[in-house]
């Protein structure tokens, strides 16, 4: 059954300044039959409050709980990291609000958002802290922007200049990734199976629909054509021309039982069925709260320890200070592989559900090792400091879930991610490796 929606705002709920046909009526008629309504969307600049103050002007009720922005989930990712920001009011006082420490000279993370005054200056500073080792962050990939004085250029433009300068890619945080979605999961507290997405773009709103294996309904009210979909690759649920047919389907769903929801014909072609039953990792994904990780893979952070090592009495690779130690759930799975990297700390690996892991591990001066992890090879490996490693499933269709914990405690500074040209330049003898778990 249907028990919450996820809606998009831009060409679903509104149009600048004027509202879709229908929507208002839709949303008050949901929430009088008890569904959740959530207002998700991939611009950071707007404080939550201003943007409930928008729905509300079409007689919407909004609270800020019925809010979600990629300034709140890239706040979650960054956690109690520090961050160089680029962005205006709604990320910097997200990032405030949560206690986010804002450092231009050495942050653990570039945060990229929408910012007007954005300059070469501002650009050149970023690209020199990603190159240092901050972790480049994007709340959205969003080439342009729908704003009250025209179309302005978005924070994918920014993000591009960036990207090019310093020749890395970014972690992006909003639509089409599924970090957005998975925090509207948890923010919901509902199964993903009693949630749907509703949005007008097949790229990003539906296309983040599935990758989070959320079922998702089109609406033909903004970006998106039939047209469209005869071309794209990206299939929703269910196509719907207007609300009226949109409330129909979703009655519909939300009035059968738990055991036949999606099982009547709705209001419109019925173009994907919904996710197959869950697999084991996508439960593990979904129990332990795992966001995807930038090496591959899906991680959360479970523990870093409350004191801290002064830069005083650590090696000087670290260049500041450290947790005593830090620890995450890790899980890969099918093809999916962690690519080579490096850190600057020993680092622990454990293993604690699934097939198994092959850890590959090449040392400064080239010697190779092959760790396997699993209930029939070691429990725990470790892996040296600055020792490149990779890791895979020890089959195509296999998982695993483990645990990593880093002495002294990890920080994204320390990351360093492994550059396909320049590790095959340094180690020639194992290129073909290299050139399959690397990106």
């Amino acid at each position: 059954m249907i028990r919450a929606l996820i809606l998009d705002l831009d060409g679903t709920v509104y149009r600048g300044r004027e509202e879709v046909p229908g929507a208002g009526t839709f949303i008050r008629n949901m929430r009088a039959r008890g569904l959740r309504c959530l207002f998700v969307t991939n611009r950071a600049n707007r404080p939550v409050s201003t943007v409930c103050e928008h729905i509300r002007s079409y007689g919407i009720p909004c609270d800020p709980p019925d809010v979600l922005t990629t300034a709140q989930a890239a706040a979650e990712y960054v956690g109690n990291r520090s961050a160089f920001v680029i962005g205006e009011e709604g990320i910097l006082g997200e990032f405030a609000r949560c206690g986010i420490r804002l450092d231009d000279q050495r942050p653990d993370c570039v945060v990229v958002s929408f910012e007007r005054a954005f300059n070469y200056e501002r650009m050149r500073r970023a690209c020199d802290l990603i190159r240092q080792g901050a972790e480049f962050i994007v709340t959205n990939p969003d080439a342009w922007l729908r704003m009250d004085e025209g179309i302005f250029p978005g924070t994918g433009a920014l993000a591009a200049s960036i990207e090019v300068g310093c020749g890395l890619e970014p972690v992006v945080i909003g639509k089409p990734e599924r970090r957005l979605f998975d925090k509207a999961v948890r923010h919901l507290g509902l199964p993903r199976e009693d949630i749907l997405t509703i949005g007008d773009n097949l790229d990003t709103d539906i296309r983040a629909g599935l990758r989070a294996e959320l079922r998702s309904a089109l609406i033909l009210t903004g970006v998106s054509t039939r047209a469209d979909l005869a071309r794209s690759d990206v299939k929703p649920t269910w196509v719907v021309d207007s609300y009226p047919e949109l409330e129909q389907l979703v009655m519909q769903e939300h009035a059968a039982p738990a055991s036949t929801a999606g099982a009547a014909a709705p209001v419109r072609t019925d173009i994907r069925q919904p996710a197959a039953p869950e697999t084991a990792a996508g439960r593990w994904i979904r129990e332990l709260q795992l966001d995807r990780h930038p090496e591959g893979g899906y991680f959360r952070e479970t523990y870093r320890a409350a004191e801290s090592i002064p830069a005083s009495a650590l090696p000087g690779r670290y260049g500041g200070t450290r947790s005593f130690a830090t620890s995450i759930h890790f899980l890969l799975e099918g093809r999916d592989f962690s690519a080579f990297h490096r850190l600057q700390s020993d680092e622990v690996w454990h293993f604690h559900a699934g097939d198994g892991l092959r850890l590959h591990l090449i040392a400064p001066d080239g010697a190779y090792q092959e760790i396997r992890l699993g209930l029939d090879a070691h429990l725990q490996a470790v892996v040296p400091a600055t020792c490149w490693v990779a890791a895979e499933p020890v089959s195509p269709a296999a998982y695993a879930l483990v645990g990593c914990t880093v002495a002294p405690g990890f920080t994204f500074t320390d990351f360093e991610l492994g550059r396909r040209a320049d590790l095959h330049q340094r180690f020639p003898v194992h290129f073909a490796l290299i050139d399959r778990l690397t990106r």
